[in-house]
This record gives C-alpha cells, sequence and structure tokens, in this order.
C-alpha cells in the first residue's frame, strides 16, 4: 500500500499547479484516473496476499467503470498516473514513474510472458505498445505512435511504426526519415 503514497505524489507533481492541487479533496473524488490508480494499487495488494478472487472482482470493477483493462499478473512500480481511464489496456511489467495519458494499449503475446518497460516513462494519448518489446528507462513515446521494436534508454519516438527521433533531447540523423526536395513537393504541396 505504499506505492499508493508515491502515486499521489507523483499527481501532485504533474497537477501542480492546477486546481486538482489545490483542492484535493474535491479532485480526487472526481478524478478517475487518480481513483483507478488506487483500485489497481487495492488489487494488487489482494494478490500478493494470495486473495486472487477479489483481485479479479476489483479489476473487473476498473474494466466496467472507468474502462482500462489491467492483466492479473501486471506490476506497475510507484508513481502510476493515469490521466485519462477510456480505452487503457495494460499487460505489462513497468517500472517506476509511469505516466500514461488516455486509450493507451501496452500488450504482448501470452506465450511470450509481459513485455518489460521501465523507469521514468511517458506514453502518449493513443499510443500502442505490442509485440514483446522492451522500453529501456527515461522513454517518451509520443501521441498515436505503434512501437513494435525495441526502445533504448533516453529515447523519444514517434510515428507508424515508431521511430526514433531524440535520444537525452539530442535529435537522432535518421536518413530514412528525411524527404528530399522533390519528394517533398508531393507530399507538402505550397498553398
Amino acid at each position: 500500500m505504499c506505492n499508493i503514497t508515491a502515486d499521489l505524489k507523483e499527481w501532485f507533481k504533474i497537477h501542480s499547479g492546477t486546481h486538482a492541487s489545490k483542492w484535493f479533496r474535491f479532485f480526487f473524488f472526481l478524478d478517475e484516473g487518480l481513483q483507478t490508480v488506487i483500485l489497481y494499487r487495492m488489487a494488487s495488494w489482494f494478490r500478493k496476499i494470495h486473495l486472487t478472487i477479489i483481485a479479479l472482482i476489483i479489476l473487473k470493477i476498473i474494466s466496467f467503470i472507468y474502462k482500462t483493462e489491467f492483466g492479473i499478473n501486471t506490476k506497475i512500480g510507484k508513481g502510476l498516473v493515469i490521466s485519462h481511464t477510456v480505452g487503457n489496456m495494460i499487460y505489462a511489467n513497468c517500472g517506476k514513474n509511469l505516466w500514461i495519458a488516455g486509450d493507451v494499449t501496452l500488450s504482448s503475446e501470452r506465450e511470450k510472458g509481459l513485455m518489460q518497460i521501465g523507469n521514468n516513462i511517458k506514453i502518449g494519448m493513443g499510443a500502442r505498445i505490442i509485440r514483446n518489446v522492451k522500453i529501456g528507462n527515461d522513454v517518451k513515446i509520443g501521441a498515436n505512435a505503434v512501437v513494435i521494436k525495441n526502445v533504448p534508454n533516453g529515447a523519444t519516438v514517434v510515428g507508424v511504426p515508431a521511430k526514433i527521433v531524440k535520444i537525452y533531447g539530442k535529435k537522432v540523423n535518421n536518413k530514412k526519415n528525411k524527404f528530399k526536395r522533390s519528394e517533398k513537393s508531393k507530399f507538402f504541396p505550397k498553398i
């Protein structure tokens, strides 16, 4: 249950300066992401003490009310923040400080086990991380990105399929992403 305090601290850090941090008691009852995280932590605790049936019931309640699915074997470290709950599917082992926007899929092939996701990860709205990829630490995944390959530490990935555009803030020279002048005019006509 100590993960809940870390989750609350991370929630406050993200929402600092907003009305949410000033009126915590009021927003606590309204913020579905925070409610989802607390219920997930309760389910994890029941699973840890071998009351799996209660954990499954809580996970089904989360799925039904908040439209976020967690796998029964999903493990997430301290500092989980879910901004929008609708459409999330989380079947992965994740490290600390995971920030998830809405409509995110973290799903792997069952026979290969759960995917591994590092610490300090930000996942944008509508992102899909599929197959059994490994995501390093300090990674940012852009909105609607589809990650099908491993992502190294410190990378920022965007696109379909996702391509690395930065590593620790420095641009990656990826010649495949660049258009020649003649090709660019075909795709981006002058207006």
